[in-house]
């Protein structure tokens, strides 16, 4: 640093700003914006916080997790596996494919079928939000069943059903048109409450989007961007609670499954072992979700920033500084809701030649602003030099009352001990920006 000081003059620019940093992450991939335009029914609110587009060559551990063994309801015939016979991802999908497998042992049990069965238990789970999938289902198998369906990450109101399960779609082999939406809940299993919806599909074996819309008491179902069904009334004498038990985090499973009471008359796989291997498809995975907005949205208005007539201006750099001049800008953009906002800008212009050894220099403003200003504040200090990182500055902002309680006193310090007899004459501007946040 020493020596950079050496060759160039000195121009600092000394930020003060905000250190609340939201945590989301946004994708901007050109892909997702054009596919939020042509099928996910989501405007500018919503934000895509989670995809796997499935362009590697394995499954991404980060994401998935395996569901393995055997199911132990509803007629299953298969046994679900980590093979990569039954899962796989290449050439941009992952491919589920259902397998005649004769003898399988399946914890503590035997198969004669196997199958493929993701979910993303213990890695990522939401509570509202778009859920979509575009998936290309098989149309050869007809005792298969494929999903794109949710579970509670933990089970908040009891055993299934009283915590919930949201169904995106479901399908049977045999029906190349049938395509359902649900949603389940309720006491038990023989007081649940369900609302199934089929979608207007041509043929299930071409590429389709399909997705959830999940708001507070609320579930949207869409085909290809298109709303086909709604389920928004939860409260029920089986309900758990309303919106209950439709307000916990859910996570996404992803599976096809091989025989089962669901696809009568078509229960036993057994009958169409012919219609075997079948493969479900799947391009693209994504969750959007709403940001947060202001609670109060008003419009922007300028508010001036008045300096006090006994705020102080120094600087020491040395002995030998000179020409030391301040001010403040005359606006401060200030934003009502939520989170109150002030940007407020105070320039230090200095020339000093400093010949001889430096102690170091110390800048202290005092602002006056008006009370509508927040008290506290919590503020990161960034520092530039030339363009090249400086890490030798320190510095805090205090705040205080006026004696006649009508205006925030902001005092601003700020202290470089980095400086050397090396560093020759400096000239520049000192730039101090800060944001208060109020919330």
């Amino acid at each position: 640093m020493n020596r950079i000081r050496k060759l160039m003059r000195r121009t600092t620019t000394l930020a003060l700003i905000s250190g609340l940093i939201g945590a989301g992450t946004l994708f901007t991939d050109t892909a997702v914006e054009r596919a939020r335009a042509n099928t996910t029914p989501v405007d500018q609110n919503y934000a895509l916080v989670w995809q796997d587009e499935f362009n590697g060559s394995e499954i991404d551990s980060s994401r998935w997790e395996y569901q393995t063994g055997p199911w132990g309801s509803s007629g299953v015939q298969n046994c679900y596996t980590k093979d990569s016979d039954n899962v796989s991802v290449g050439n941009g999908t992952l491919k589920i494919t259902a397998l005649h497998e004769p003898g399988t042992r399946c914890g503590g049990q035997v198969k004669d079928f196997t199958s493929g069965f993701l979910q993303t238990k213990n890695r990522h789970s939401w509570t509202y939000g778009y859920f979509e999938a575009r998936v290309k289902l098989p149309t050869n198998g007809s005792s298969t069943w494929p999903a794109f369906w949710m579970s509670p990450e933990k089970s908040t109101y009891g055993s299934w059903p009283r915590s919930g399960e949201i169904d995106v779609f479901e399908a049977k082999g045999f029906d190349k048109k049938f395509i359902a939406a649900n949603a389940h809940w309720g006491i038990n299993d023989s007081k649940r409450r369900q609302q199934p919806g089929h979608a207007p599909v041509a043929d299930v074996g071409q590429w389709h989007t399909y997705g959830v819309k999940w708001e507070p008491g609320k579930l949207e179902y869409y085909l290809d961007g298109k709303l086909f069904h709604t389920i928004d009334n939860f409260r029920s004498p089986n309900a758990t609670s309303h919106p209950g038990p439709f307000n916990i985090p859910f996570y996404l499973r992803l599976n096809m499954a091989v025989g089962g009471t669901y696809l009568r008359p078509h229960s036993d796989a057994n009958q169409s072992l012919d219609k075997l291997p079948a493969v479900m498809e799947v391009d693209h995975v994504r969750v959007w979700q709403k940001q947060q907005a202001p609670a109060t949205k008003a419009p922007v208005r300028r508010l001036p920033i008045k300096q006090s007539s006994g705020s102080t201006v120094a600087l020491t750099f040395g002995e030998e500084c000179l020409n030391i001049a301040g001010g403040s800008s005359p606006y401060a953009p200030h934003r009502l809701g939520n989170d109150h906002v002030v940007r407020e800008t105070v320039r230090l212009r200095i020339n000093c030649d400093n010949q001889q050894p430096a102690t170091g220099y110390t800048t202290r403003v005092t602002l006056k602003l008006t009370k509508l200003y927040p008290d506290t504040g919590r503020l990161r200090l960034a520092t530039v030099v030339n363009r090249a990182v400086e890490e030798d500055l320190t510095g805090k902002v205090s705040y205080g009352t006026s004696a006649d309680g009508k205006y925030t006193m902001a005092t601003y310090h700020v202290t470089d001990g980095g400086f050397g007899d090396e560093d020759g004459r400096a000239n520049g501007t000192i730039l101090h920006s800060t944001a208060i946040y109020e919330g």
